[in-house]
């Protein structure tokens, strides 16, 4: 990672990569993207969190998201305390040009560069950046970057909640309706961005139960709930991270489970885009069953 990127443009990298992988058939274990996106970060400027994820955090079983979300959380907490500091200094400085010559020479004698009149000094921006780094350690957070999914582009499925969009961009299933939900951990809360640059809200992540094309019924795991969106859609680099096939071939998009059987086809639209419709079993309906 450079200096000059964000989390969110690294991260962009490592997705788009583990997500044409995927599709190839070829899984990179996540111990091994954590390990190495951890190690890849710049030290002067994320050597705390760090240090902090690797004592106490198992690398072997954390999510890549959940590093993600702490990473993300920390560069902005940091990014604030840097424009406070920005401010802070060029405040002093507009004081400073207003004093006396006399004022000055004994203000730039005593404070000088990283002195008492300089904002914080090292020392206590290490203390303070390295609580910060353990606070995020306490929480669950979560920070989605879907760069290669455009929500404008699939709009329409507004108009029918059955539709559910099989898009090879997205890392992540996610979809806009409570209802859906079988099961659902609502305390999973934080952002996504878009490849339009918008920004929602997620407000949880849990399980959806739906009825494949051959009739049984498959359980839909980690589905982020996105309130603000109109869309439906399954992360085909997510299927195949868990043991499914996809298969394109004259205009058709097929998904298997790892046994072989069939889940959902579709057919490629005008614009290029797979949906399908999908039938979602009620979750009221289906625990006065159980």
């Amino acid at each position: 990672m450079k200096e000059t990127e964000s989390i969110d443009d690294f991260v962009g990298k490592l997705s788009e990569i583990s997500s044409k992988s995927a599709s190839l058939g070829e899984n990179i274990d996540e111990s091994k993207i954590v390990k190495n996106f951890l190690s890849s970060l710049p030290r002067k400027k994320y050597i705390h969190i760090v240090a902090s994820l690797e004592q106490v955090l198992d690398l072997n079983i954390t999510t890549f998201e959940d590093i993600i979300g702490r990473l993300k959380a920390y560069e902005e907490r940091v990014g604030e305390d840097e424009a406070d500091n920005e401010d802070q200094n060029k405040l002093m400085y507009a004081n400073s040009d207003n004093q006396s010559t006399q004022s000055n020479r004994e203000y730039n004698g005593r404070g000088g560069r990283g002195g008492r009149f300089n904002g914080r000094g090292r020392g206590e921006e290490d203390i303070i950046d390295t609580q910060e780094a353990n606070r995020l350690l306490m929480h669950e957070v979560v920070y989605l970057n879907e760069k290669n999914v455009k929500p404008k582009d699939f709009e329409d499925s507004s108009n029918n909640d059955r539709i559910w969009y099989l898009d090879n961009g997205a890392s992540n299933h996610i979809t806009g309706k409570h209802d859906y939900f079988k099961t659902i951990d609502e305390s999973i809360t934080e952002k996504v961005r878009f490849g339009d640059d918008s920004r929602i809200d997620i407000k949880g992540k849990g399980s959806i139960l739906f009825v494949s094309q051959n009739g049984s019924k498959k359980v839909l795991a980690d589905v982020y709930y996105i309130p603000d969106l109109k869309s439906n859609i399954i992360s085909l680099g997510q299927a195949t991270e868990s043991g499914c096939e996809i298969k394109m071939k004259d205009g058709y998009l097929t998904l298997h489970d790892k046994d072989g059987k069939l889940i959902v086809q579709a057919k490629r639209s005008v614009n290029r885009l797979y949906k399908v419709l999908m039938d979602i079993v009620d979750v009221e309906c289906n625990q006065v069953t159980a």
